[in-house]
């Protein structure tokens, strides 16, 4: 499997080979700055499997299975070229608007009661 013109890097993580005398998986995986490949190789060893090897080789089956069931998200969400808040104008503004609210809900009820006096 390859994915190509990505725009972030992607690891296979630990990936796990598993090989008993009745079936055998080898699994690898590459990648560059845009591209992510995964390799997986399973091949049957043999036709059947004796009754009392049965519960080994339902563990390998079920670790074939887990190695082969991966997930991932390739989404990718460009960064703003100036993220919101960044900007040294808009924080200044924002205080000097904060400032002015705080004096008109606190000095205009001060002025008034100074009035009545």
């Amino acid at each position: 499997m390859t994915v190509r013109n990505l725009k972030a890097r992607f690891s296979g993580g630990q990936m796990k080979s598993v090989v008993t005398p009745y079936l055998s998986l080898t699994s690898s995986w590459s990648n560059t700055p845009t591209t992510f490949e995964v390799q997986w190789d399973f091949r049957t060893l043999a036709t059947q499997v004796p009754a009392k090897a049965i519960s080994d080789y339902l563990k390998s089956v079920k670790d074939v299975g887990d190695n082969l069931d991966w997930t991932y998200d390739f989404t990718y969400q460009d960064v703003p070229a100036d993220p919101p808040g960044s900007d040294p104008d808009r924080s200044q503004q924002q205080v000097i608007t904060g400032v002015l609210l705080v004096s008109i809900f606190i000095g205009v009820p001060l002025l008034m009661a100074f009035r009545r006096r």
